[in-house]
C-alpha cells in the first residue's frame, strides 16, 4: 500500500474514533502538504458521510483534516508568529521556517521529538528558548542571519547535532555547553562579535569546519584554536582568488 495512503487511513482512523479532535487548517499549511489536499478532501468527505446529515457533528467542507507529515515548508511567508496549527504535525522531521519575519520563536518546540533538521535562518530573532535542548534527534540547527545575542545553555544538550550554523547574528561568545556537541562536523560563526571561543575547543574532535570570518579574534587566539584543532580546516579570512582574465 502507497506511504500516502496509508497515512490518509491513519488519519481517518483517528477522526472516525474520537482519539483526535478535527481542525480546520489554513490554506498555507494544507497546501505545504505532500498529499494531495484534494483527494484527500474528497476521502474524508466519504468517510464521514453518515454524519453529514447530524446536527452533533455536521460535515464541513473546508475541513482539511489533521494529518502526518515528515516535513514541512513555511519559508518566505512573511510570518511575524509560527503559525498555532503547527502543533498537530508531531511526526516533523524537517521544519522550514527561513526567511520570515519571526522575533519570536514561540511554539513548544519539544513536541517535536522526532525533529532531524530545523531552519531559521533570516529571521529577527533575538533568543531561541531552552526547550530546543529537548529536540534529542537533531541533526541539522540553522539560526544564520538573525538578531541573536546568545545561546541558551540547553544547546549542550543536542548529542547528536552534526551540523550548526550561527553567522550573522550578534554573538559576543559561546557558552561552554557548546563543548559537549561531540558529533558536530560543521560550524559556522562568522560575521558576528567573538573575540575567543570556548577554552578546550579540542573537545570538539569531530570538527571538520570552522568558519570564523568577520569576528575580532586576536593573533594570539587564533593560534590557540589552530593549534587545538590541528584536523579542522579553521577559516578566519575569506579567500581571495585572481580574477580570470
Amino acid at each position: 500500500m502507497a506511504e500516502d495512503q496509508i497515512e490518509k487511513e491513519n488519519v481517518m482512523r483517528l477522526l472516525l474514533s474520537g482519539q483526535m479532535e478535527s481542525i480546520q487548517l489554513g490554506i498555507e499549511i494544507a497546501h505545504a502538504s505532500q498529499i494531495d489536499i484534494e483527494d484527500f478532501k474528497q476521502d474524508i468527505e466519504i468517510a464521514f458521510g453518515f454524519f453529514s446529515k447530524s446536527a452533533h457533528y455536521p460535515f464541513n467542507k473546508k475541513l482539511y483534516g489533521v494529518y502526518f507529515k515528515k516535513e514541512l515548508d513555511l519559508s518566505k511567508r512573511d510570518l511575524t508568529v509560527v503559525p498555532s496549527q503547527i502543533k498537530y504535525f508531531r511526526h516533523l522531521e524537517k521544519l522550514n521556517l527561513a526567511h520570515n519575519k519571526l522575533k519570536v520563536f514561540s511554539t513548544d518546540i519539544s513536541q517535536f521529538k522526532g525533529l532531524t533538521h530545523l531552519e531559521l535562518s533570516y529571521n529577527l530573532l533575538t533568543s531561541l528558548p531552552a526547550e530546543i535542548g529537548e529536540l534529542s534527534q537533531l541533526i541539522e540547527l540553522k539560526v544564520s542571519h538573525n538578531q541573536l545575542v546568545k545561546l541558551p545553555l540547553e544547546i549542550g544538550k543536542l548529542h547528536g547535532l552534526e551540523s550548526l550554523f550561527l553567522d550573522h547574528n550578534d554573538f559576543e561568545s559561546l557558552p561552554e555547553e557548546i563543548l559537549n556537541l561531540s558529533q558536530l562536523s560543521i560550524l559556522f560563526i562568522s560575521d558576528n562579535k567573538l573575540q575567543s571561543l570556548p577554552a578546550q575547543v579540542k573537545s570538539l574532535s569531530k570538527l571538520l569546519f570552522l568558519i570564523l570570518v568577520n569576528n575580532s579574534f586576536s593573533v594570539e587566539e587564533k593560534e590557540r584554536i589552530r593549534e587545538e584543532l590541528p584536523k579542522s580546516q579553521v577559516l578566519f579570512e575569506l579567500r581571495r582568488t585572481k580574477a580570470i582574465k
